[in-house]
């Protein structure tokens, strides 16, 4: 088994933090209620957010607007 590298273990944990947002808006998260929902978008939005996603080398305004639209689909239900 191969040892995971203390990068590799903090972009994983980056990206689940990504991923656990994006699951929060779409409704999917363990025990997942609006106050979570408006957290997650409140974070994808963030400074943070956007910190993550250059340190993983992804587009962040492709997470911006993939959130923004899973938020709309929420907020019309």
């Amino acid at each position: 088994m191969k040892a995971v590298s203390d990068v590799e273990a903090y972009h994983a944990l980056l990206s689940a933090v990504i991923n656990r947002a994006i699951d929060d808006i779409q409704g999917i998260g363990p025990s997942c209620y609006g106050t979570d929902t408006d957290r997650a978008m409140a974070f994808i939005n963030s400074e943070y957010c956007e910190g993550f996603c250059l340190e993983l080398g992804i587009d962040y305004e492709t997470v911006k607007k993939k959130g923004a639209v899973l938020y709309q689909c929420f907020l019309i239900k």
